[in-house]
């Protein structure tokens, strides 16, 4: 047994050393899964490998649901975004690829900064194209047939570029099928206006540009003198101009408008360098253009109040005269003025645009601050006159007159103007609060009418004064309008007027409306006849009192007025004593004779009221 086991271990030793013969060749190594399933779409469920094949498998979900779980379509990755991106040359022509779902094709290529790039997509099997260049830069996109085309001017010093084509709207649509594009450098001579600029003249000596593409704008660049006027002439009324400083940004442009007669406008700039900008209406044709610059000379007037013309003074008329050169054009212009005289501009129709445009300054006012017309000077200095028009008007000549209307009207008792009764006396408010007086002879015992015309019964105020009592105001209701006064004398009276909103020219009249119907006293009371007894009559003023006399027997006599509560008191014959009152009734205690007086004391009746006083025997 000992002698057998090591010929066994010998013999196990040598079967097992049989086994460790040379290494198997490893089995070849496939694609894993996810570069197998790379671009692959399936129609529902999820991609494996199989046998390194692409197949598509269903989960429990899309079982239950009975799903159709297939490929779909597999990204050719002709545009892709990749580590190096494709670069092409320009130009592009008729570069072709497909769209997958929520799919984007990308390439790039070398740009000049100020060049203008036309990108242009034509889709098969979805309905528009969604273009990009990137950096962004704006651009224009326009739709030509089924053609979608980009026009992108790069104003970014980058020079690679990525054009980027995706179908509508970029990484959400559904759609797919194949496109065709191209991408071309459209040449611009003129450059673009932000970054190139041709010199011009402004002698008159033509120059000319292209528009190379929908949205082209060209610039040129010239040189302005102070307080000069330049006239630009175009061939062609559709291009659309814009002019800013050349020291200022690129959101500085300010649009220019044709004058009525065609491609023709008028600019005044300002010294120092500009910039003039040409473009095109969108549906304009692709060609080119002529313009010129011809400086016209310096303008007639300063725009500035500090450079205003001045004038001589003048007791009646001026007449200010210039050329507005452009539409926005100011002229200023200044002359010595009177304290307390009114100043105004004399307009008609053939004026009328300057008129409603022109401003009078007060002196130490604010530049562009305008007056209240008519403008009245609290004391000597020069009144400045801003002559324009309205932006709808033309450019051109004007001759606009300014007046003094004179001294205010008199502005107290003592200076009152004389006037007369049954004239209509014209005057000026001005300043705004303005009152003016005049003088008239009354008759004693006579009504007279004030009115104002356009006068309000809100804002008007009247006023009655003797000139021996200047601070005390006759006229118990001034505010009516139209306003009565009497007075019991022949004297002369100082009547002022004045309106709290209105400002300028006005007519003022006093008119006799006659003598007053009854006394104002007891001694000159109306008799009233026996036959007739009642009294008739009327208020002519607030404080008229109107006195009648009649004679009562001792008894009760029932009272019915007209208006009802009518302010009446009736006294005995002493004119102390009144009569007792009750219950709508007087109660004469005696026969004999009675005063009444109808009106109220204290001048609070109506004007013009009428009256009917009728005692009724019970």
């Amino acid at each position: 047994m000992r002698a057998f086991l090591p010929a066994f271990r010998a013999l196990l030793a040598t079967a097992l050393l049989s086994g460790c013969g040379t290494e198997e060749e490893p089995l070849p190594s496939g694609p894993t899964p996810e570069e197998v399933c790379a671009g692959v779409h399936c129609t529902a469920g999820y991609c494996a490998s199989e046998a390194g094949a692409a197949v598509c498998r269903c989960g429990p979900m899309d079982q239950e649901l009975g799903s159709t779980c297939e490929v779909d379509e597999v990204d050719d990755l002709d545009q892709a975004y990749t580590p190096v991106l494709q670069e092409r040359a320009l130009p592009v022509v008729a570069l072709s690829g497909r769209l997958h779902r929520q799919d984007v094709d990308l390439f790039t290529f070398a740009a000049t900064q100020g060049h203008t790039y036309r990108f242009t997509c034509t889709p098969e099997g979805f309905q528009w194209c969604d273009l990009a260049i990137h950096p962004y830069d704006n651009g224009q996109v326009t739709y030509e047939g089924r053609d979608t085309v980009l026009t992108v001017t790069v104003e970014t010093k980058a020079v690679l570029h990525r054009a980027s084509v995706a179908a509508w709207p970029r990484g959400r649509s559904s759609e797919r099928g194949t496109y065709t594009v191209s991408l071309v450098d459209v040449g611009d001579a003129e450059g673009h206006p932000d970054f190139q600029s041709v010199p011009v003249a402004t002698d008159g000596t033509p120059f000319t540009g292209h528009v190379d593409f929908p949205g082209d704008e060209d610039a040129f660049a010239f040189t302005a003198l102070a307080g000069h006027v330049y006239r630009l002439r175009c061939t062609d009324p559709e291009l659309v101009l814009a002019l800013k400083a050349s020291s200022t940004p690129p959101v500085s442009w300010s649009d220019l408008a044709w004058e009525q007669e065609g491609a023709m406008t008028v600019v005044k700039p300002g010294a120092g360098a500009h910039l003039l900008r040409v473009g095109a209406r969108a549906d304009r044709p692709l060609s080119g253009y002529q313009c010129e610059f011809q400086d016209l000379g310096p303008d007639d007037h300063a725009d500035e109040l500090e450079g205003a013309t001045a004038l001589p003074a003048f007791e009646s008329a001026l007449t200010l005269t210039g050329v507005l050169e452009t539409r926005s054009d100011v002229d200023w212009f200044s002359f010595p003025a009177k304290a307390g005289h009114a100043y105004d501009f004399v307009c008609d129709s053939a004026t009328q645009s300057v008129c409603a445009a022109s401003i009078l300054q007060l002196p130490n006012d604010y530049p562009g601050t305008p007056a209240a017309r008519p403008a009245v000077l609290r004391q000597d200095g020069l009144l400045r006159v801003r002559v324009s028009a309205s932006l709808l008007a033309s450019r051109g000549p004007y001759s606009l007159q300014v007046v003094d209307l004179g001294a205010d009207q008199g502005s107290d008792v003592e200076d009152a103007v004389p006037a007369s009764v049954g004239v209509p006396i014209p005057g000026l408010f001005a300043p705004l609060w303005d009152w003016d007086t005049f003088r008239v002879d009354l008759e004693a015992g006579h009504v007279y009418r004030l009115s104002l015309d356009n006068g309000t019964k809100n804002t008007t105020r009247f006023g009655a004064y003797r000139p021996s009592e200047p601070n005390r105001d006759l006229l118990r209701n001034g505010s009516a309008q139209p306003a009565f006064f009497k007075t019991d004398r022949a004297e002369p009276i100082v009547f002022s007027v004045s309106d709290s909103l209105m400002y300028g020219p006005y007519v003022f009249t006093i008119e006799d409306v006659g003598q007053d119907d009854h006394a104002d006293t007891l001694e000159d009371a109306t008799v009233l006849p026996a036959s007739r007894l009642h009294a008739e009559g009327r208020l002519d003023t607030a404080d008229d009192l109107d006195w009648l006399a009649l004679d009562l027997e001792a008894r009760a006599y029932e009272v019915r007025t007209s208006p009802v509560g009518l302010t009446y008191d009736l006294v005995e014959a002493n004119g102390v004593t009144r009569v007792p009152r009750m219950d709508g009734a007087v109660w004469p205690r005696a026969p004999g004779r009675y005063y009444l007086r109808l009106g109220n004391p204290l001048g609070l009746s109506t004007p013009g009221m009428t009256y009917r006083w009728e005692p009724h025997p019970r």
